[in-house]
This record gives structure tokens, C-alpha cells and sequence, in this order.
């Protein structure tokens, strides 16, 4: 990020961790604040959008974010549009939408990667195909915490409790 690949056989420059950046930018202690929310749509389309400002707390540089949710035949469409600001000058870690879920959800079955997480640098070690684990095996208790469970290329995911399937998300690609 700090020297161009080309220039410096992929070494970057010398400089401070990409954490040390993030946390200096505020990335660690971001605020969502709701700028409005508006619904409407006919019967069986309804729809709402909702917009978000993103940003540290103490600074003025962030992103907008929208949320359209629409009602189709089958359930619910989201999209999501992230706009930052123009002046920032650093990578962002990730950019992702964040779902709470009932406790009683305990069971994944997925078509994507798997069955073990698959990261840039595991993805080779993944196969495509269908999976099912309960979701405490999903992650993986590393000495140092960190982000685990990814997998990759997700097309569907279904969250069940023990009596039966309550959340299903199917993905597309970005149009």
C-alpha cells in the first residue's frame, strides 16, 4: 500500500502495520448512524431504503451506505451500495453486512466452498459442492484470535434450529 508492487518487487515500503493505519483512521471504532429511512412499493412489492453514515467517532472522514429491501416472490432482496468518501488514503480491512441471529439457529448447510474454511491463501485445499456442520464447527479456535470460517464462493446458505429450516440466503452476483 505504501510502495507500488512494480516499483519495489512486491515488498511495499517501509512504514507503519496496516492495523497501526486503521486504528490512526479510526477503523476500529466506527459509529452507524441512520441519515433515513423511507418505505413504499405496492402490495406484494413493498420496499424500504435505508441510508447509513459510517464513521470514527471523532472524525469527519467515512462512508455512505444504502440499504434497499425489497419484498420478491420468495422472500427478500437486499442490496447493498457502499460510497466512501473521496479522501481516504488507506485499504479498508473489509467491507460487510452484519446479521444478528436467535440462539436457537445451530445447524449450517451451504453450496460453496468447503467443507473447511477457504481463504485466499487455502482456497486451493476447497472444493464446490454442498456441506452441512453444525455452527460451532464452522470456526476454528486459532492461538491468536482472529477472523475464521470463511467460505468462499457462497451461492446458498441455510440456518436451521432442531425443528426446522428459518433462514435462507441465496446470493447473486453484482449486476
Amino acid at each position: 500500500e505504501l510502495g507500488a508492487p512494480e516499483d519495489t518487487l512486491g515488498e511495499g515500503a517501509p512504514g507503519p502495520s496496516s492495523a497501526a493505519r486503521w486504528r490512526e483512521r479510526g477503523l476500529d471504532r466506527l459509529v452507524h448512524r441512520v441519515r433515513s429511512v423511507r418505505t413504499g412499493g405496492d402490495a406484494g412489492r413493498e420496499e424500504a431504503e435505508v441510508r447509513v453514515r459510517v464513521s470514527a467517532a471523532t472524525r469527519a472522514l467515512g462512508l455512505e451506505v444504502t440499504y434497499r429491501w425489497r419484498v420478491v416472490e420468495d422472500g427478500l432482496l437486499l442490496r447493498v451500495e457502499v460510497q466512501p468518501d473521496p479522501a481516504w488514503d488507506c485499504t479498508w480491512p473489509r467491507v460487510g453486512v452484519r446479521l444478528d441471529l436467535p440462539a436457537a439457529l445451530d445447524r449450517a448447510e451451504w453450496f460453496g466452498t468447503g467443507p473447511a474454511e477457504s481463504y485466499p491463501d487455502t482456497r486451493d485445499a476447497a472444493v464446490v459442492g454442498r456441506f452441512a456442520a453444525g455452527l460451532d464447527e464452522l470456526g476454528v479456535r486459532y492461538s491468536r484470535p482472529q477472523e475464521t470460517g470463511h467460505r468462499a464462493a457462497l451461492r446458498e446458505l441455510v440456518l436451521a434450529d432442531a425443528d426446522a429450516p428459518r433462514l435462507v440466503v441465496r446470493t447473486r452476483p453484482a449486476a
